[in-house]
């Protein structure tokens, strides 16, 4: 009879949901490096799993998603519920709760991730933080805009602190800010502004109307109200342009601090793909520079990255063995 009740249960609770969705992968890396000045060689192997579940129920008005990382299983942004509180074709509303990540990105679309790349990023600090989210969101044709309202506790404001977050896209333009820390920016008796962040996206191809081509242009800023002058207000900007034409692609960008940096890649010798970055961390200094070539190819479930980098005080040789689900 236990048995039974149990399965029923189980039925039940399996019933509510649509369907739950997995997804995730796991990387595993042995690494050879040599350091440049000692002449030592050292050997490692890195291991990164992660896993997100997801579902919603039958009627599509709640769900929540789960996300883990690393081996000992920790839960990360995004992890949260939702639910919908209103909903029609072109207008939503939805209330959401947990670890929710958010901010404004702006940056090169065909680095490879070996170096790091000039690119901006202006979101929450820590994404441990529990977050209410409440997101308004319309869809019209080619017009889709989210605006989204976060509450979580904080110490520099008086009980709460808020971020805004807007994402709007129509057509070839899309346009992302952030406003950070609204309630502390007037707590304790002064009143001043929030952190801010914004991002453009312009797709000059589908604006043109240019077929079989990439041609993106991209920017972002981070602004500092607390800075005294222009330059100390300025706290990061990033520009850049993503190109591409059958099988080659390039992206090109500079950061504030005189970063720049390129990528190529090219699907030339399919199924293998080949590709190098390489960053100027100060382009006034030539002689500073971080080196990635790479080549990549897939074999039935395996993908298959072999790297070398070099940082200026290293060599880095490296093979990359991936499975997606």
């Amino acid at each position: 009879m236990r048995k039974l009740l149990v399965l029923l249960v189980a039925l039940v609770t399996v019933a509510a949901f649509a369907a739950v969705n997995f997804s995730g992968g796991l990387y595993v890396t042995p690494k050879l490096t040599y350091d440049t000045g000692t002449g030592g060689l050292t050997t490692a192997i890195s291991v990164s799993p992660w896993l997100s579940i997801s579902s919603s129920g039958e009627s599509d008005n709640t769900g929540f998603v789960v996300t883990f990382s690393g081996w000992s299983a920790n839960v990360t942004t995004d992890t949260y519920v939702w639910q919908k509180l209103y909903k029609s074709e072109s207008f939503n509303v939805t209330l959401k709760a947990g670890l929710i990540s958010r901010g404004v990105y702006a940056g090169p679309s065909y680095f490879s991730g070996i170096i790091g790349k000039p690119a901006l990023w202006f979101g929450n600090e820590d994404g441990t933080e529990a977050t209410v989210g409440l997101d308004m969101a319309i869809a019209s044709g080619d017009l889709s805009d989210s605006l989204v309202l976060y509450l979580y506790p904080s110490s520099t404001a008086t009980s709460v602190d808020a971020d805004l977050v807007n994402n709007l896209s129509f057509g070839f333009l899309s346009v992302g800010f952030m406003a950070r820390g609204i309630f502390g920016a007037v707590s304790g008796g002064t009143v001043s502004f929030p952190g801010m962040g914004a991002s453009v996206s312009i797709d000059l191809a589908k604006a043109l109307n240019i077929e079989n081509a990439t041609l993106r242009g991209f920017g972002g800023v981070a602004i500092d109200p607390a800075g005294t002058d222009l330059a100390s207000m300025l706290e990061d900007y990033v520009v850049g342009l993503d190109l591409g034409y059958d099988k080659f692609n390039a992206s090109l960008a500079f950061q504030k601090g005189n970063k720049l940096g390129i990528a190529v890649k090219t699907t030339v010798l399919s199924p293998v793909t080949i590709g190098a970055d390489i960053v100027l961390p100060d382009m006034t200094d030539i002689t500073e520079f971080n080196l990635a070539a790479y080549a990549s190819w897939t074999t039935e479930l395996l993908s298959h990255r072999v790297s070398v980098k070099y940082t200026g005080t290293a060599v880095e040789l490296a093979w990359r063995l991936g499975v997606y689900f």
